[in-house]
């Protein structure tokens, strides 16, 4: 447990005695986190009742996790976001609502991402193509401007986060268990 206060040690220690030390403990049940499978796996569904298609595309690469790793794998997240939407939202203007996640797992030892954004049906496979092409090309398309910009970006955000209660204590866990 990761108790973070500005209470003092003797008010914590009190407090801890008083409401959590007469409470029974049981035994705990250990549980494995659902991981999908390798491989590549479509599905199509028509679902929608107007004429519209969505995307929605995972992947997952083995890394081992280290903080330096986890903050490359952010600003690469930044990047591709950047460089999806201004190929297919502003040069083809063909997604609605597009999202780009990565993170790197510390549990599972991987990156874990998503790409999701909606089109019109009859464009979806030139538009999925066209996420692939830029997905492959990433590492050329960076520069040393996107990067630097980037690092600019993370050092004033991380300004704030050193303030956020949450991040705290996720870091707290994450040093803890590294």
């Amino acid at each position: 447990y990761f108790i973070l206060t500005k209470n003092t040690l003797p008010q914590m220690n009190a407090s801890i005695e008083k409401f959590l030390a007469g409470i029974k403990r049981k035994h705990e049940f250990e549980l494995e986190a659902y991981q999908a499978k390798s491989g590549q796996h479509e599905k199509t569904s028509i679902i929608n009742i107007e004429p519209r298609a969505e995307i929605r595309a995972w992947s997952f690469t083995p890394i081992k996790w280290s903080p330096e790793e986890a903050v490359k794998v952010s600003i690469t997240r930044n990047l591709a976001e950047k460089y999806l939407k201004n190929t297919l939202r502003d040069q083809e203007q063909g997604i609605y609502r597009m999202k780009v996640n990565s993170t790197l797992n510390d549990q599972n030892q991987r990156i874990e991402t998503e790409v999701s954004y909606t089109a019109s049906p009859d464009r979806v496979n030139e538009l999925w193509q066209k996420t692939q092409q830029i997905l492959k090309q990433l590492p050329k398309l960076i520069s040393d401007h996107d990067v630097l910009e980037q690092r600019q970006n993370f050092e004033r955000s991380e300004a704030q986060r050193v303030q956020d209660i949450y991040t705290l204590q996720k870091r707290l866990q994450l040093s803890y268990e590294h």
